[in-house]
């Protein structure tokens, strides 16, 4: 079990106008795609009802588009009552289990896709997205005239179908930002030019909403605290903003960071933890006066994290999106020191999903989005089942065939956790530590006896007298076919991220998807200042700005990377390859696409790039090539025991993804 102290702020109840909730955690409005579009599924349903029955105090809807220019048909609308009987089933949802209920009110501005809208995106100002690649439509005063009273029509109907709360977006760069943004808005009638007149639209929004929701009526803002984009408001600009905002009559300030266009993370495994926090702590501080509430936002996956933070003063409630979705229960849980299902920020399966509109599930909790399908029941019949493998596959069948009522012996050679801890090791994915942890903890709560230490053997494995065997012994580092490949200098990106190989200096990667990029870049940064020590002058004035960057990105090691393909990157979710990208190229990383390697000689590696060769030195050459299925019990176990599964890497390799649904599949049927 997790140590897990009390929460009691956390816990506490928060009144805001005539809304009471239960506790200080926020489940914000975050875009899940579902094939009915802009009608709330039976599925989203099932999610937030899940959610709401795990105990969070206020679930936010959306974002729920106010017309369709502004959002199209991959998005939750709330332009009309056609859909009125599906919201007030959502609605109702998650109102039985004790949460309040809110819809966020949506209108993407250049952002939106005319090839999803079959309009022209419209904006304050005919500025080109980085985002889309599209040139929007300058709005016309009564255009805008015209957006003010659909969101005041979408509020209206949000209070009649039985929401409790409204929330306008003003972040993100959509297009109250876009109006608040001298980078977008350059506009010279009322609506443009000083920041109060930036504002306007954004006033004259909470305006409208408030009279079409009435005054008991909690309006939320979500604001960018800053919008991290050069020519953008800063926190400086912000902090003015949230004050106009609040004088306007919002009641509650969530404050996120940055645009889409930002080149600065946002969520991703970069982010510390709560790295963003010192945004809400200074909207606070600015509205402190005027009554309104604010919402910390971003990487907040923990309760004690939260906890801390509104303790510290730093906000009033805290938003958890991926956390809740990682672990609907999250809220109770945090009240007994049960063992989190912990978000691991790899965006894989919830955020990654957005781009392809794709519904969003969890790496981590393969029922997260499957609420209605993919339901583990108590099993008809007690079985001992023998899970041989504790990575990713085996230890989620191995804790979902024991959850069901089964006997498991899980045999593992070495620590639970497999490639997890593996990934753990490398620089942005430090948070994947946290899932051999939730297995640990797990594995004791349910009394799964582990057998770890050694290799299990066949008769080890039938020893047990097993009903089911469920093979997840991974898999293993592909050896590609070149000439040279087992000399000493070569060596697999496993062993070094593991730890058991040390490097030269002078290194070449063989090749360049997700694994070589991780090795790659963790090579890169062995001897670079650590932040204790960039502090450490900061603070100190040792030494100037520029000095400290080069002292942080500056390592020891010479690293050049060496793919075959046009691109980079191959098998990491966009929402952080790009991260990886700009990560790689700071710390002086050399990147050769359109390049194979031709043989590895004792001194270097000779490559072949658009049939023309030449030889890259090298003291240590890592390949990263892939892996393939390591299957071998199979055959040994084959006619031996009543059922006998392969799962996972063993049985075809993908990622952490694929390998845990696997598991959950397989624990789920036996």
């Amino acid at each position: 079990m997790l140590n897990h102290r009390r929460c009691d702020l956390l816990l506490s109840p928060i009144r805001v106008k005539c809304v009471e909730l239960r506790n200080r955690i926020v489940m914000p409005a975050m875009h899940l795609p579902q094939p009915s579009g802009r009608r709330p599924s039976l599925d989203l349903t099932a999610f937030y009802e899940e959610r709401a029955r795990g105990g969070v105090a206020l679930i936010m809807i959306g974002g729920c588009g106010i017309d369709m220019c502004g959002s199209g048909p991959y998005m939750l609308g709330i332009d009309s009552d056609e859909f009125r009987s599906d919201y007030e089933r959502l609605n109702g949802a998650i109102k039985a289990h004790g949460a309040a209920s809110g819809i966020q009110l949506f209108h993407a501005g250049r952002y939106a896709r005319s090839a999803d809208t079959g309009e022209k995106p419209v904006a304050p100002s005919p500025v080109r997205s980085r985002l889309t690649g599209e040139t929007p439509r300058e709005l016309t005063q009564p255009e805008i005239e015209e957006i003010v009273r659909s969101f005041a029509a979408a509020a209206g109907r949000v209070r009649a179908w039985g929401f409790d709360v409204v929330e306008v977006i003003a972040s993100a760069g959509y297009l109250v930002s876009q109006f608040l943004s001298p980078l977008t808005n350059h506009r010279t009638d009322a609506y443009g030019g000083s920041l109060e007149a930036r504002a306007r639209f954004m006033v004259e929004v909470i305006g409208a909403v408030r009279r079409a929701a009435g005054d008991e009526t909690p309006i939320m803002l979500r604001l960018s605290g800053s919008d991290f984009v050069e020519g953008g408001n800063t926190l400086k600009d912000t902090v003015r903003i949230a004050r106009i905002a609040a004088q306007a009559g919002v009641d509650v300030l969530n404050v996120t960071g940055g645009w889409h266009e930002t080149r600065v993370p946002q969520i991703s495994g970069f982010v510390p933890p709560k790295g963003f926090s010192y945004l809400a702590r200074a909207i606070r501080e600015a509205v402190a006066d005027l009554g309104v509430l604010v919402a910390a936002s971003n990487r907040i996956n923990d309760p004690l994290v939260a906890e801390e933070l509104l303790r510290g003063g730093e906000c009033d409630l805290v938003s958890m999106g991926r956390a809740l979705i990682a672990d609907p229960a999250l809220p109770r849980k945090a009240t007994t020191g049960e063992t989190l299902i912990p978000c691991i920020a790899c965006n894989q399966s919830c955020f990654d999903h957005l781009f392809d509109h794709q519904p969003a599930h969890c790496l981590v909790n393969p029922r997260a989005g499957r609420e209605l399908a993919a339901v583990a029941g108590a099993a008809p019949r007690r079985k001992c089942v023998a899970v041989v493998g504790g990575g990713p596959a085996g230890c989620t069948a191995a804790i979902t065939a024991a959850e069901r009522g089964h006997r498991v012996v899980l045999f593992e050679t070495d620590a639970l956790g497999g490639k997890a801890r593996m990934c753990a090791r490398s620089y942005g994915k430090h948070e994947w530590r946290r899932l051999p942890e939730y297995y640990e903890a797990r594995v004791a709560e349910l009394g799964i006896e582990l057998r770890s230490g050694r290799d299990a053997a066949v008769d080890e494995i039938l020893g047990v007298s097993p009903d089911a065997v469920v093979l997840a012994t991974g898999s293993i580092p592909a050896t590609p076919p070149i000439p040279g490949a087992d000399l000493p200098l070569v060596t697999t990106a496993e062993a070094v991220l593991s730890g058991r190989t040390q490097t030269g200096r002078n290194v070449v990667v063989v090749g360049g998807a997700a694994v070589g990029c991780e090795v790659a870049l963790e090579l890169a940064i062995e001897g670079a200042a650590t932040p204790d020590e960039i502090y450490f002058l900061l603070v100190n004035g040792a030494e100037d700005y520029e000095s400290l960057r080069c002292l942080a990105f500056r390592g020891t090691n010479s690293v050049t990377m060496i793919e075959m393909l046009s691109t980079m990157g191959q098998g990491i979710g966009r929402s952080t390859k790009w991260t990886y990208m700009e990560e790689l190229k700071r710390r002086g990383v050399r990147m050769l696409t359109n390049t194979k390697a031709v043989v590895i000689e004792p001194d270097g590696v000779v490559i072949e790039t658009r049939g023309e060769t030449q030889k890259l030195p090298a003291d240590t050459v890592v390949m990263a090539t892939g892996y393939v299925p390591d299957s071998g019990l199979a055959a040994a176990l084959a006619g031996k025991v009543p059922e006998l599964h392969v799962i996972g890497d063993s049985f075809k390799v993908g990622d952490a993804e694929a390998a845990i649904l696997h598991g959950f599949e397989i624990g789920s049927r036996l």
